[in-house]
């Protein structure tokens, strides 16, 4: 958390969502740069096996991180954005939550199913991990 006077203290926020798409790590990535006019995704894999692909960026002091959901024959991907690194922020959870948001925004705008995930994927990635995702019934 940065304090900018003695009085106010200013939170980071994070968005973490799915998004359905047909086609590849490196053509939804392309997608990403080319709708919202940031710079190419990096395409590097993790540190840890099996070595799993994934994609960054960043942009105004936003990290983001791409890569296959769990399930690779579903064609899920996770998008993880987050503000600069903040430590004490990530681990007391005090960042505000903009996944409902994101989701609707990239379904609106690029006209594919996105939803707020559950869970965090990016084990070896420079994203954290979290808990593996709940299956829900509808």
């Amino acid at each position: 958390m940065t304090s900018l006077t003695s009085n106010e203290v200013v939170f980071g926020a994070r968005a973490s969502i799915v998004i359905q798409f047909d086609g590849t790590l490196e053509a939804l990535a392309a997608m990403l740069a080319e709708k919202f006019s940031l710079k190419s995704f990096e395409i590097d894999t993790d540190m840890y096996p099996p070595h799993q692909s994934f994609a960054m960026t960043e942009a105004l002091g936003w990290y983001a991180w791409l890569e296959e959901g769990p399930a690779k024959s579903t064609k899920e991907y996770h998008l993880l954005l987050e503000t600069e690194e903040l430590r004490e922020e990530s681990f007391s959870d005090q960042r505000y939550d903009l996944s409902p948001w994101f989701a609707r925004m990239v379904s609106l705008s690029l006209d594919m199913k996105a939803q707020p995930a559950t869970f965090r994927l990016f084990s070896g990635s420079g994203g954290t991990t979290e808990e593996a995702p709940q299956s829900e019934e509808k």
